[in-house]
C-alpha cells in the first residue's frame, strides 16, 4: 500500500493492443521531445465484465524543467464526442476511464505526497473534496515511498465509482468511493490541470464552449 501511493502521488507532480500511439514530439511550452510509446486501445476485464477503451490524447508532466512522466488517456465514451461534451464525460461516472503512465525519474515520496494534495486542492470544487475526505486523507497517509524511472502506472475509473490501480501489471488497489475518483481525475482535467488537458482529450475545450 505504501509503494502504491508513492506512485499514486508521484501523479500530482505533475490489454495487447496495436497501432501504437507516441507521445506528441513536443510537449507543451515547447519543451523536449516525448519518447514513450502507448497503445491506441486497451482491453481488461473486472468483474467478469469485459472493457475496450480508446485512446483520447497523450501529455507530458512536468515539474520545473524536470520530465516527470509520460501518459496516455483512454475511454470507452463514444468516439465522435469532442470538446466540452468529452470533458464532461470523462470526468463524470457514466464511462469507464484510464490513464497510463511511464515515469521518467526518481522521484522521493515526501516531496511527491504534498504535490498530490496540492494539485487535487486545486482542481476538485469544495463538494467533492469534502465527499472524498475520507478516501483522500487514507490514501496521502499511504503515500510516502520513492517512485523509480522507467515503472509503468495504470489507474482506472470504472462506473460505479470504482478506482483499479496496477502497478506494472499488478492490481495494488481497488478502491470504490466517486469522489474520490472525480477528484483524482481532476487532476488531469481540472481548470488547473497539471498537464495540457487538451492534448490528453485531444480536443480543444475553450473553442466548443
Amino acid at each position: 500500500m505504501r509503494a502504491l501511493g508513492c506512485v499514486l502521488a508521484a501523479l500530482a507532480l505533475t490489454t495487447a493492443a496495436p497501432a501504437p500511439a507516441e507521445a506528441p514530439e513536443t510537449a507543451p511550452g515547447g519543451s523536449a521531445p516525448a519518447r514513450v510509446e502507448f497503445p491506441a486501445h486497451v482491453s481488461f476485464e473486472h468483474e467478469g465484465r469485459p472493457y475496450e477503451l480508446h485512446v483520447t490524447g497523450l501529455a507530458v508532466r512536468r515539474f520545473a524543467i524536470f520530465k516527470v512522466y509520460e501518459m496516455a488517456h483512454y475511454t470507452d465514451a463514444p468516439a465522435g464526442l469532442s470538446g466540452a461534451a468529452l470533458l464532461e464525460a470523462v470526468l463524470s461516472d457514466r464511462v469507464a476511464k484510464q490513464v497510463t503512465m511511464q515515469f521518467t525519474r526518481d522521484i522521493g515520496g515526501e516531496r511527491i505526497s504534498k504535490a498530490l494534495v496540492r494539485s487535487v486542492e486545486r482542481n476538485a470544487d469544495q463538494e467533492t473534496l469534502r465527499d472524498a475526505a475520507p478516501a483522500m486523507s487514507m490514501f496521502a497517509d499511504a503515500v510516502r515511498e520513492d517512485v523509480r524511472s522507467g515503472q509503468r502506472f495504470t489507474v482506472r475509473w470504472l462506473p460505479g465509482g470504482i478506482t483499479l490501480c496496477v502497478l506494472d501489471g499488478k492490481q495494488v488497489l481497488a478502491l470504490r468511493d466517486r469522489a474520490f475518483a472525480r477528484a483524482l481525475w481532476s487532476m488531469w482535467f481540472g481548470d488547473h490541470a497539471v498537464v495540457d488537458r487538451d492534448a490528453l482529450l485531444g480536443t480543444d475545450v475553450a473553442d466548443s464552449r
